[in-house]
């Protein structure tokens, strides 16, 4: 085949992938098996880190200089920490179907309550809005 016909065709595939309609709607409030409660998780995870990022750039925007170099590096090290924690927490499943749940649900937990950490305000021990 030629180069571009290969490209039409893998064009074509990849829109028919894209915009084909799963039989069943998900419903999170029923979900059943693992897949369904990881994507479920999944968008749980994405909601969490909306808020996150919200919550950061908020916090960010009343620092001087080096208080958002503190923030930043702050936040770089909680990530690799969350990271090898729920790679840990999912590792007591290793091979099962339910560690990658365990890692997203645990993904999840610790950003909400990253989000909840970063609107304390440790002088008054108050969440700030």
């Amino acid at each position: 085949m030629m180069p571009n016909t290969r490209q039409t065709i893998f064009t074509t595939s990849m829109l028919l992938l894209l915009t084909a309609v799963p039989a069943q709607a998900l419903d999170c409030n029923n979900a059943n098996t693992t897949y369904e409660m990881r994507e479920c998780e999944a968008i749980e995870l994405q909601k969490a880190d909306d808020l996150l990022n919200q919550t950061y750039k908020k916090i960010r925007n009343d620092l001087d200089d080096k208080g958002k170099t503190i923030l930043r590096d702050a936040q770089r090290a909680w990530i690799v920490f969350r990271d090898a924690e729920c790679e840990r927490l999912a590792d007591m499943a290793r091979g099962g179907s339910i560690a990658p749940l365990i890692r997203i649900s645990c993904i999840t937990s610790m950003t909400q309550q990253r989000v909840t950490d970063l609107r304390l305000n440790p002088m008054t021990g108050e969440l700030e809005d």
